[in-house]
């Protein structure tokens, strides 16, 4: 019997890209029929036609975004229009729109034109119903997909240069919004009756922030849910077109309450909306203001979405960071310039390296004819942003003047992956090139033949240009004798790329496990460049400032726009002189997600990731260590591990391990109601046990056991971190120490206090650690008992104290 398929069966990839014009054709003039036998007016027949066509823009917009966007929509109105005149054009009709305008006289009007839409080509309409526009239906179509997309407006279909679809976009306003700076609220009883006030006085409140992302990281407006009554607060910015700050304080944030007033201000990544509230900066301690964080409660229970991990996966600490920065990437472009200069010209560098032209193993896919403007080869063109840097003299390259990413790079100083050549394929990426040894060697006895035809694609269709097969075989078989073979697994897709069989084409293998490698020369190679797997043959000395160049700015590199994203709110009333640098003292309050993991970790996207000082000269690692306390404060922090205390004691058991702790995770991690051992947190739905006789839960158990045994450690680690703030908190009230909560960074808890209450600070930091592991070693049986008793001792101490 064969199996049917339902449509929720079916894939949802790209399938058969064309219909026949003809069905089509007899299809939509029945349909164009339907709405006239059903209509009294030409405008009727319109809507009608319009109607038909917003069920295909519905249906249509979610499956072209997941196929063409990977489900990533605009949000930009101007994108997500030239997303419908190109990417949707291209999916319904085979070719983009003609021309998109804004109206002069209207600007929340727009005009995507067509001189021959598909959808009339064979209509053809009464003289009595002349007005008639069948493309009606892909007006439809654009409605739908700006609706969808959360852009309200009209579309309709005119004779105009072809067809005119006029987009209009609604423009209406909220009466009842105050265009005021600062708070206003809106009774519910009498909206009408609105009054400023300082901040919203609700012990519960509804709260979200709204920035424009070109303006800077500064609130623009926001709006808050209280019991009675809704509240608008604008910038004034927005209110009064002032300029953008160039030292951000207090006075531009949004005050949210008294902080000796219990409240709790609810919102979805309120950490975002937090930094930029007046109270987050406030230095005093005990401050009765709780931010809760829908998202933070979702996330734990069904995990993070796709553009949630974008955010947090993935801008000045101070300017000589960036100097340092583009002085180490002017001087590695020099030196690239400078040994592609040598291979352009063909002259000796130091070492008696000379350029080999169009016959270079690297280089003999790339341009050599030469341009008669520049004096140089084509290829050299390439190298540069723009043709007018060409001739510009070396010391006057700087690192803005070209790709740095540039394909041509590895190239020029001829990189190889083992004894193999790198090479840059359209389809694949970056591989490097194997002889067939045998067939190579039996071809080139043959003294006449030097060369062959050879893909620059790896696909049948690719162009053909002349490979130097000769010298490509002179150089592996070189590489080999100096540096030894490497391995290919026999499981490794090759490439063929020529037609005897002689040259193969492997894929790096991508950091992630899966994709193309798009840059050999990015921090994920950093192993192999250092053990010399992946390495250059020529110009080796100006590579090794090249190279100097990335592993100094790497981490800067990513980070830099990290940091410059955070709101740095500064107090000019708060300088100092440093020699002579003017400082000020400022503040960050980092939009941490209390719980963005699975387990409940905390996630930010620069604090949270940032790695310790590093002895290498990395630049921008030291971000951490130069956060400092304000004059008369101190920071304290403290580093706590709850696990590694078992590993003294050794038992196997049958399937077990040689660590008490593991034997612990292993036996936890079959619980069928998985919890943690001290709070009970429950795992999430998506680890947790299948129902039993669930078909394949024995696989799942398999391959999610190490997630899972992840998770009672991690999940772990935050109850101990629950356990350690109220131990804090309640020696803090009780014996009336000045101290305020920061930030937590994975094990590490830090704490801000005055000085005068540094020692007790400690002191209380050790004994909520002692008092948290009180209470895991009497949770964990696998704990020994001494240091079950040590706990016991100190309990009792801070009890007596």
């Amino acid at each position: 019997m064969a199996k049917t398929t339902g449509i929720l069966d079916k894939s949802l990839s790209r399938g058969k890209g064309e219909i026949n014009l003809s069905t089509f054709a007899v299809l939509f003039s029945e349909m164009v029929l339907y709405a006239q036998n059903r209509s009294e007016t030409v405008t009727d027949i319109h809507d009608k036609i319009a109607s038909y066509g917003k069920q295909v823009g519905l249906r249509m917009f979610d499956i072209i975004v997941l196929r063409e966007k990977g489900y990533k929509r605009e949000t930009k109105l101007l994108g997500m229009l030239m997303f419908i005149k190109s990417t949707v054009w291209k999916n319904l009709f085979g070719k983009e729109a003609d021309k998109l305008e804004r109206s002069n006289d209207d600007h929340c009007t727009y005009l995507l034109i067509e001189k021959d839409p598909l959808v009339n080509t064979y209509i053809s309409v009464p003289r009595d119903k002349g007005v008639l526009n069948c493309a009606a239906f892909a007006a439809g179509i654009v409605e739908a997909i700006l609706e969808s997309a959360s852009f309200k407006c009209k579309v309709t279909a005119h004779w105009h240069n072809g067809t005119a679809y006029v987009i209009q976009f609604d423009e209406s306003k909220n009466e009842l919004w105050q265009y005021k700076t600062g708070w206003t609220m809106y009774p519910f009883d009498n909206p009408q009756i609105s009054k400023p006030i300082d901040s919203p006085k609700d012990s519960i409140l509804f709260f979200d922030i709204e920035l424009v992302v070109l303006d800077g990281t500064l609130p623009t407006l926001a709006i808050a849910l209280g019991e009675n009554a809704w509240y608008g607060w604008c910038s004034d910015r927005l209110i009064n077109e002032t300029d953008y700050p160039d030292v951000p304080t207090s006075e531009h944030l949004i005050p949210i309450g008294d902080i000796g007033k219990e409240k709790i201000v609810i919102g979805h990544n309120v950490g975002f909306d937090r930094a930029r509230c007046l109270e987050a900066y406030q230095k005093e301690n005990g401050s009765k203001i709780r931010f809760m964080d829908t998202m933070s409660m979702s996330i734990p229970m069904f995990g993070m979405a796709d553009h949630q991990q974008a955010l947090f996966g993935m801008y000045d600490t101070d300017n000589n960071e960036a100097n340092i920065c583009a002085e180490k990437k002017t001087e590695a472009t020099r030196k690239i310039v400078e040994a592609a200069r040598l291979m352009d010209s063909g002259e000796e560098n130091e070492e008696g390296e000379v350029g080999l032209a169009d016959k270079d193993v690297w280089m003999w896919n790339q341009d050599w004819s030469v341009n008669s403007k520049s004096e140089c080869h084509e290829w050299l063109i390439k190298l540069f942003k723009a043709r007018k840097f060409v001739n510009f003299g070396l010391e006057d390259v700087d690192s803005e003047h070209i790709a740095l990413k540039s394909q041509l790079i590895p190239a020029i100083f001829g990189f190889v992956f083992g004894p193999f050549p790198l090479f840059k394929t359209r389809t694949k990426g970056w591989g490097f090139l194997v002889p067939n040894w045998k067939a190579v060697e039996k071809i080139l006895e043959n003294q006449e033949v030097n060369s062959i035809q050879m893909r620059v694609d790896a696909k049948d269709d690719a162009v053909r240009k002349q490979f130097p097969l000769r010298n490509f075989y002179e150089t592996v078989q070189n590489n080999v004798y100096m540096f030894g073979e490497l391995p290919i697994s026999p499981d490794k897709k090759g490439f063929e790329m020529d037609e005897g069989g002689l040259v193969r084409f492997y894929q790096l293998d991508h950091p992630t496990g899966e994709g193309n490698v798009g840059d050999p020369l990015t921090k994920h190679f950093a192993k192999d460049l250092k053990e010399q797997v992946l390495r250059p043959t020529r110009h080796e000395d100006l590579f090794s400032v090249v190279l100097d160049s990335i592993q100094t700015t790497q981490f800067w590199t990513s980070y830099s726009d990290r940091y410059r994203s955070e709101v740095a709110i500064w107090y000019p009333e708060k300088k100092w002189k440093v020699g002579e640098n003017e400082m000020m003292e400022g503040a960050i309050a980092a939009a941490v997600v209390p719980a963005g993991t699975v387990s409940r970790r905390s996630v930010h996207k620069l604090w949270v990731t940032l790695t310790n000082q590093s002895t290498g000269h990395v630049i921008g690692t030291g971000i951490k260590a130069m956060v400092q306390a304000p004059e008369g404060f101190r920071l304290d922090n403290l580093i706590y591990s709850i696990y590694e205390n078992a590993e003294d004691q050794r038992k196997l058991f049958v399937g077990g391990y040689e660590s008490s702790t593991f034997n612990f995770l292993e036996t936890s991690a079959a619980a069928h109601d998985l919890r943690t051992p001290i709070l009970g947190c429950q795992i999430a739905d998506s680890l947790g046990k299948l129902p039993e006789g669930t078909p394949d839960s024995a696989y799942f158990d398999r391959k999610y056991k190490r997630s899972v045994m992840n998770w009672i450690v991690q999940s772990s680690a935050v109850d101990f971190l629950h356990l350690l703030l109220i131990s804090m908190q309640w020696l803090c009230d009780i014996y009336k120490i000045d101290a305020r909560f920061v930030i937590s960074i994975h094990d590490e808890v830090r704490y801000m206090c005055k000085e005068k209450d540094a020692p007790r600070l400690a002191l209380a930091l050790q004994l909520s650690n002692l008092l948290g592991l009180e209470k895991f070693t009497f949770g964990i049986k696998n704990f020994n008992s001494e240091h079950r008793n040590k706990c016991n001792f100190l309990s009792k101490v801070t009890s007596q104290t």
